[in-house]
Formats: C-alpha cells, structure tokens, sequence
C-alpha cells in the first residue's frame, strides 16, 4: 500500500504568503538541457507551465498544463508554476526507513530526476547538531514522513509539492504489470538466516518479480555491506521499472488505475529522458565507524538542476519574481531565470514588456524593507543598482527586465 503524506495540502506554506491572492497556476517547464535546440524550444520553455486569463490549467500533482496563447507577443504575461517534484520514502514492514528519493518533472514531453538519499546520510540540522536521515525519520515517530520532507527541504532549497511512504509489497504491486525487471546486479545480496549468512540474488544478470525478490533488491542490507550498495541497487531497480514503462506504449494498461502522484510521476518517467542518481557525500572514518556525510555544495547543484522553478521551502526565502523579455529574442530568458533561481529568486510571473525595444537590463522592487536584499539580488544576477518603486499591494517583489545589453 502506498501511504500519501496528509499534508500535502500544505505545501504552500513554504512560499511567502502574498499581499494579494494569484490567480491559479500551472505546471511551468522544468528545464531545456539541450543548448542547441535554445531557439527551438524557445517559445515552449515560455508557453508550458504558463497561466494566466489566457490558459487552460490542470492539477499540479504530476501534470504538466498546455498553454494556449502566444508568449512572444508584446505584453503577454503568465503566472509560472514550479517544477512538480515528489518526495519517497521506503521503509520496511516495521516502519524503519530504507532510503529516501526526490523526483522532479522534466517536460511535458516526459522525463525527469531522481535523486537517491541513503538511510545513513549524515546532515546538518537547522539546529546545528548533525543526524543520519534514518534517526531524523524515527525520532519523529508518525510524522517521520514530514519530518524527512521539511529537513530535505532545506538541504535542496525548494519545497517538495507531496511525499508518499512505500515499502516492498507495494513496490512489487507497482512493478508487476511489466514484471520480471531484468537488470544487471553488481553485487550479491546477502543476509543472515538462523546464523547462517545465504545468499539471495546473484551478482549479474537478474529477473525480478515476487515480493521477497523486491525486498532483495531494494531493502535487504547484508552482513558488513555498505548503504550506497543497496541505494545503487535501488538506482538500477528503478531504472529498469522505468525502462520497462519506456517499452509500453499505454502507460495506463500498466500502471494502477489511480491518482497517486507517484503513479503519474512513473508515468513520467517512463516516457522520456530520465536521470537518477544519488546524493553526493563525503566518507569520514570514525573509530574504525565509517560516515557519509552530505554534501550540501553539490547536492544544491544538482537541485538547481532538477529544480530550475523552485519554491521557497519556507516563507521570505526566496524573492518573488516576476521576469520580463524586453527584446523579443526568448532565448534570453534560460540563462537569465538560472541565475535568478540561483539567487535565491523565485519565478512567480513570465512575460514580456508592453513593447520590445528594451536597451538596458534593469531591477525593479516594490517593498523599500527589502532594499539590501535585493541589492544583494541585483549584484548577484549581473545587473545594475535596483530602483524602488511604490507599489502598495504587491504580491511581485522584483521584477527583472531583460533588455539587450544582457549575456548569459
């Protein structure tokens, strides 16, 4: 059975609450990563994900709305919605934590991100202590699932839209219509049975089908073995699901006939391009103990990668932006939300000035108590000193001009 954080509703809360309600929005692209199609996709990476009076919506769990305006007209201006992304956790038939994964949505074309967390992953807490992720899951008691969710959260620096709670049974219920998953196994998998350590699957070639052969492959942790061997064993579970759905041309003959996030996701994901791999870390030994310890530098990086349309994991912490083409060329406007999301900016609004014909990029703010951050903004992103103007009401902070004189 697949369990779905109840509080999925409240992920909102991460955003800063606005002066004035936005319209509804849709699901925004996740990114464009191939340079040489830029002029292509240009007008995609603006219309997908775009909503304002002129679009059609849909829900956000999984989907990915069509647009049904022009984005390179003059004046055209849309609410953006971030990057659809998904938070599962495996535990085992006692409620112990296995691993943990973040999925993010690539296009509407399909595809994504998985990005694997192991059990024993040492992180900074937001007190300053440091924990394994599996002790931050069952301090917690019943609201692990939450608990997880908020500290990954802050590790990624974006707040994740749902999480879902999975163990072995309900993987191999997943799995089954497209089962057995054939896929090479570096390793044995081991375990101990009445004293007696026997072995459970075989490194090589393997074919995946019953409940114990999932729990082999994604849960078992053997005598003296390492975490990352079983979340590399996790890695290529997943792949081959996903693989297997690339091979079937209606997803909805073999996947669960329900609203489940993680269903629409794997729908996803068996479509198009897909990346999976696992958090970065750093090994310490301790007293003959070895540690894994998170790497935050390259995890943000690989966040801001599967990430690119974020939301802040908690109010204030990222600047509300609205983003406006100046020029009419819309391939300018990728490099410039990079380094608007790097900035700790979130992409509220898309769209383009009242006519093109803009000659200097330029930082626009509307709240005179965030002058020092968004100067700070401004610098950080390439651009000149911002200007204040008072807007009283405004659910935008920032908006950025892009005029001719910007290069990425």
């Amino acid at each position: 059975m697949i369990t779905t954080d109840p509080s999925t509703s409240s992920r909102r809360a991460g955003a800063r609450k606005p002066k004035r309600s936005l319209a509804p929005r849709a699901n925004f692209v996740s990114r464009w990563l191939f340079p040489g199609a830029l002029i292509g996709l240009a007008v995609a990476t603006v219309m997908l994900g775009l909503n304002a009076k002129d679009l059609v919506l849909n829900s956000r769990d999984g989907n990915i709305a069509a647009a049904l305006t022009d984005p390179a007209a003059p004046g055209f201006a849309a609410e953006v919605v971030p990057t659809p992304t998904l938070l599962v956790v495996q535990t085992t038939d006692k409620g112990e934590m296995v691993s943990a994964a973040i999925l993010s949505l690539a296009s509407a074309d399909g595809g994504g991100t998985m990005l694997f967390f192991p059990s024993d992953l040492l992180v900074k807490l937001p007190t300053g202590d440091s924990s394994t992720l599996a002790k931050v899951y069952a301090d917690a008691g019943p609201q692990g699932e939450i608990a997880l969710r908020r500290l990954l959260t802050r590790m990624i620096d974006a707040d994740i839209d749902s999480s879902v709670n999975i163990g072995s049974k309900a993987l191999e219920e997943l799995v089954r219509p497209v089962a057995p998953l054939q896929y090479f196994l570096r390793d044995n998998v081991r375990t101990v049975q009445n004293g007696v350590t026997v072995t459970l699957l075989r490194s090589g070639q393997v074919s995946i089908s019953t409940v114990e052969q999932v729990q082999a492959a994604t849960e078992i942790l053997g005598p003296g073995e390492a975490s990352v061997n079983r979340t590399a064993r996790q890695v290529a579970f997943w792949q081959a699901w996903f693989d297997a759905l690339h091979k079937v041309a209606d997803k909805s003959t073999v996947l669960p006939a329900i609203n489940a996030p993680l269903v629409r996701f794997a729908k996803s994901f068996g479509t198009g391009t897909t990346y999976l791999e696992q958090a970065p870390f750093t090994e310490t030994v301790v007293k003959g103990l070895t540690l894994l310890i998170a790497d935050p530098v390259a995890i943000a990086k690989i966040a801001d990668r599967m990430i690119p349309y974020p939301v802040a994991y908690e109010p204030g912490a990222r600047l509300l932006v609205e983003v406006r083409n100046g020029v009419g060329d819309l391939t300018r406007n990728e490099p410039m939300n990079r380094k608007i999301v790097n900035a700790s900016g979130q992409i509220v609004v898309l769209g383009n000035t009242e006519a093109f014909g803009v000659a200097t990029s330029s930082v626009v703010f509307y709240d005179e108590e965030l002058r020092t951050r968004v100067e700070a903004f401004a610098k950080a992103i390439g651009l000149p000193a911002p200007q204040f103007v008072d807007r009283p009401g405004s659910s935008i902070e920032v908006t950025v001009t892009i005029g001719a004189n910007f290069t990425s």
